[in-house]
């Protein structure tokens, strides 16, 4: 089963519109804790990727007073779909000096993943997998357990091995801790 970036993405996306003051969407970005978010047209088509890197170098090189979220997003930011295998991803975000990709679904944003997502996602699996394997080692292991006391088990389990065992005799009772005195034994006899 290949992963998708379906599985790894965030459901939940902010987006700001192409016009937005590009005060208020730092601020918007800093209250919700994000490091890019989409650019979207007033019907909801994804234009572009805003992000920190990209709002700080265009804040120094283009200090115009009016500034909306377009003047700074980077349109050729890349773009991922649902069903883009997550080992593609890895490969893009490898080859690219790019830390997001938005991720599109009949030219609307539903999400951006990030490498932190992607790690996030990937550590979460290898977890699981581990889990899972560890639990199939420890139910693995039980079986044999239980196999080994079974083959190990007298002959009131076994009747075909009886009496075959050099330790298992009719006459020497099994010992309790204590050896036995010389009168406790001749009282016996």
């Amino acid at each position: 089963m290949a992963l998708r970036v379906k599985d790894a993405m965030k459901a939940n996306i902010k987006t700001v519109l192409s016009t937005d003051n590009l005060e208020e969407v730092c601020e918007t970005m800093f209250r919700s804790n994000a490091t890019c978010m989409p650019v979207v047209d007033q019907e909801g088509y994804y234009l572009g990727l805003l992000t920190e890197t990209g709002i700080l170098d265009w804040l120094f090189n283009q200090p115009r007073l009016s500034r909306v979220a377009s003047d700074c997003m980077r349109p050729e930011a890349p773009v991922v779909f649902l069903e883009t295998r997550l080992t593609e991803l890895i490969d893009l975000f490898s080859h690219t000096k790019t830390q997001h990709a938005s991720v599109i679904d009949d030219g609307r944003v539903v999400s951006v993943i990030t490498i932190r997502e992607l790690i996030r996602y990937t550590t979460k699996i290898h977890k699981r997998v581990s889990k899972e394997s560890n639990k199939a080692v420890s139910i693995q292991t039980n079986k044999n357990a239980k196999q080994s006391k079974q083959d190990a088990t007298p002959s009131a389990i076994h009747p075909q091995h009886e009496m075959s065992s050099p330790h298992l005799s009719e006459k020497t009772p099994p010992a309790k801790g204590k050896r036995q005195s010389k009168r406790q034994s001749k009282s016996r006899s």
